[in-house]
């Protein structure tokens, strides 16, 4: 590198600068020897002197003007003579200054004493002090040769879960699941990157997920935990509490989760105490709607789409709420998502099948949204 700024910085002074005084004497010995020849044809009468007087004031001329421009030729000489001494001056210190100025900086600023890393070396090293890319990295190049090696897929899903790239993770432990059976903890772990990647919703694949992992081992926290959620956000608060309760009763006083359930145990039995209302679909309050105001426009979709399916899923569990249903058919409408605003018409009819008022005010909104065939 420093060979390559020094080329750099001195190519220039390579350019030669002219010296040579130019074809200003040889134009003055031509214009000399014109003016003997004049004086020879007028001595053998070849021109006459009117003749003769005219041609030499001519070259006289111009001999003159070659002899001024010899001076300035050699004015130039000694000038461009200053300019290659610079120039020469110049590239020394160059040559000199560079590496004494990045030398210095290094032993400054750099790391003189610190070994090389080649990356094939640092993908062989141990783990700890490694950055996480550098940790991912290599478990994906480690599992690109063995593919079958349960226990870095293992290693790599939490990895993805800490970039956020739930996809890769929840690819990550399917892989773990197919190499090593449906384990009770990887279960637990691929219900969380499955929740993770829906913004925090427990979708029925998730719920499904922690149900099974309960089923195979009932002393876990996390399922049970996850599955009184779920039963939250689909409106079955006093499900849900249930759940948590039968967990603080199981559990010893020091567990460290204990305060977490405790916490979610009272604002659950709060929610119930304000009565039946409360327990319905949620209202979007104004820290909501700012929040997705003020989110990147691709962010906004993302928790736009959230919200819509967290209502979707409450109402898969409580149907019996014609304001959600109501909101969710006009949500579709406006994502441009008319096939959903129309099959969620067509159950909300099936729910509210009798209900006169309830089917008028289903209607009413199919008839304004244009979604009636």
């Amino acid at each position: 590198m420093t060979a390559i700024g020094l080329w750099a910085v001195l190519t220039p002074f390579r350019r030669a600068v002219s010296l040579a005084p130019g074809a200003a004497n040889e134009n003055m010995a031509v214009y000399r020897d014109q003016l003997s020849e004049i004086e020879r044809e007028l001595e053998l009468g070849l021109i006459g002197p009117e003749e003769a007087e005219s041609a030499k004031a001519e070259i006289s001329r111009r001999l003159l003007a070659a002899a001024a421009h010899l001076e300035n030729s050699d004015a130039k000489t000694g000038d461009s003579r200053h300019i290659m001494s610079l120039r020469r001056t110049a590239a020394v210190m160059a040559l000199i200054s560079i590496p004494a100025i990045g030398l210095g900086l290094y032993l400054s600023s750099g790391s003189p004493n610190l070994p090389g890393q080649p990356f094939a070396s640092r993908m062989s090293a141990p783990t700890s002090g490694q950055k996480i890319t550098e940790l991912i990295a290599r478990a994906e190049a480690h599992l690109r040769t063995r593919p079958s090696d349960i226990q870095g897929w293992a290693v790599l899903a939490p990895a993805y879960i800490r970039q956020k790239r739930y996809s890769d993770a929840i690819y990550a432990l399917e892989q773990v699941l197919k190499l090593d059976g449906r384990k009770p903890a990887v279960l637990v772990q691929y219900g969380e990157a499955i929740m993770y990647s829906e913004g925090g919703l427990i979708t029925k694949k998730a719920r499904d997920v922690f149900s099974e992992a309960r089923n195979l081992d009932k002393t876990l926290v996390k399922p049970r935990y996850y599955l009184g959620l779920a039963a939250a956000q689909g409106g079955k608060i006093a499900e849900a509490l249930s759940i948590w309760q039968a967990m603080l009763k199981d559990a010893p006083q020091q567990a460290p989760w204990r305060p977490l359930v405790e916490r979610t145990v009272k604002a659950a039995q709060a929610r119930i105490a304000k009565g039946p209302e409360t327990a319905k679909a949620p209202v979007l309050d104004q820290a909501t709607i700012n929040s997705v105001k003020t989110a990147p426009p691709k962010q906004q979709q993302e928790m736009i789409n959230a919200m819509v399916q967290r209502l979707a899923t409450r109402l898969e569990t409580n149907g019996k709420d014609l304001q959600g249903w109501l909101r969710l058919i006009r949500s579709y409408t406006v994502l441009q998502r008319k096939p959903d605003a129309q099959a969620a018409l067509k159950r909300a009819r099936e729910i509210f099948s009798g209900d006169e008022k309830s089917l008028s005010a289903l209607e009413q909104m199919a008839t304004q949204l244009k979604l009636t065939q």
